[in-house]
């Protein structure tokens, strides 16, 4: 009888996974989108990225509910205001919504949101992480800076923006030859979402960069064997490990999405071959069977700063059910994949 029951049990499982991964991906984005995105308190990027997810999902179906004025109420008294001195990189990064919240509205007050945030970015000199990214070089840096002055060079033309950024990525020397990213240059542990936000950083800052600049091919190839390095990593579920070099590490959520969305993206841009489609496709599988029907996730490592060693590392907690961080870089994947899915 108990053997019965469990066969039956990991049949319901089975069945359960499969009605999670068979869901479509807007099903999954409105999900994620009804959960996350609704505070902006903390400032910090695990607040704007799932406000921006939330701007992108209606702009792929219109026809739904519209975020917007929602969006707007939320964030009055912050874009009244502008964005504070002093703030550290995750937390300028948290207006990553904010031209894409112009666009919606006509209104370029927003605009001057990230041009802001990008103003906050100073050269300390070649070979010298940007204030007020760490001087050690962290990969975090990678993608809070990439965000903000990519946008700003957007919305500017202003190549001071392209400068610090170019320079950032490639004076951190914190890629190693098999194309993984330490946490920093002092420590030397090749942590899942570490390394997703390198990924991230990247891509977010080959959206940009133009074509034209002299370091460009360089964070290409940067890019391109950390694509080619994380995939060879992936687990057959699709997922990242917690650190990557230990294969018994738990399957990581934020990795996850990180490195998919970095792939997708690339993919929809041209920066990588077809031949990828398959590694984020099983990504965008993992991702989808570890969201629940109100937003939950499965196994989101908690916030986590520079570690004194991989066991460190490791015994950081996993989060089981609503978690920001997590339900917006989900949200971001979601919405790449349709775009990818949809050749927009």
């Amino acid at each position: 009888m108990l053997r019965q029951l469990d066969v039956l049990t990991k049949s319901n499982a089975r069945k359960a996974l499969d009605a999670r991964r068979s869901r479509p991906k807007t099903e999954i984005a409105k999900v994620l989108a009804t959960a996350y995105g609704h505070t902006f308190d903390p400032v910090v990027y695990t607040q704007g990225v799932p406000i921006s997810g939330r701007l992108r999902l209606h702009q792929l179906e219109p026809n739904g509910d519209d975020p917007v004025p929602d969006i707007t109420s939320l964030l009055e008294r912050f874009a009244t205001g502008g964005v504070p001195e002093d703030l550290a990189p995750s937390a300028l990064a948290s207006v990553v919504w904010a031209d894409e919240l112009a666009d919606a509205t006509g209104e370029a007050r927003y605009n001057d949101l990230v041009i802001q945030a990008a103003d906050r970015f100073e050269s300390r000199g070649q070979g010298s992480a940007p204030k007020p990214c760490d001087p050690d070089f962290r990969t975090e840096d990678m993608f809070m800076s990439g965000a903000i002055l990519g946008r700003a060079f957007k919305l500017t033309g202003n190549t001071k923006y392209t400068g610090i950024l170019a320079n950032f990525l490639l004076d951190g020397k914190i890629q190693q030859s098999h194309g993984l990213f330490w946490h920093c240059r002092s420590a030397a542990y090749y942590w899942g979402r570490g390394n997703g936000f390198a990924a991230m950083g990247l891509v977010e800052s080959l959206t940009y960069l133009p074509e034209d600049l002299p370091q460009r091919p360089a964070i290409v190839d940067m890019y391109r064997r950390l694509m080619a390095s994380l995939r060879r990593l992936q687990h057959p579920s699709g997922q990242l490990n917690q650190v990557l070099d230990v294969p018994g590490s738990y399957l990581e959520f934020t990795a996850t999405c990180m490195m998919g969305y970095a792939m997708a993206r690339g993919l929809r841009l041209g920066f990588l071959s077809a031949d990828f489609r398959e590694s984020v496709d099983l990504a965008w599988q993992g991702v989808a069977e570890r969201v629940d029907d109100v937003g939950g996730v499965v196994d989101g490592c908690a916030s986590t700063g520079v570690q004194n060693n991989v066991r460190e590392y490791l015994d950081r907690p996993a989060i089981f059910g609503f978690d920001d961080r997590s339900g917006g870089m989900a949200l971001w994947f979601a919405v790449e994949m349709e775009r990818l899915d949809r050749g927009i």
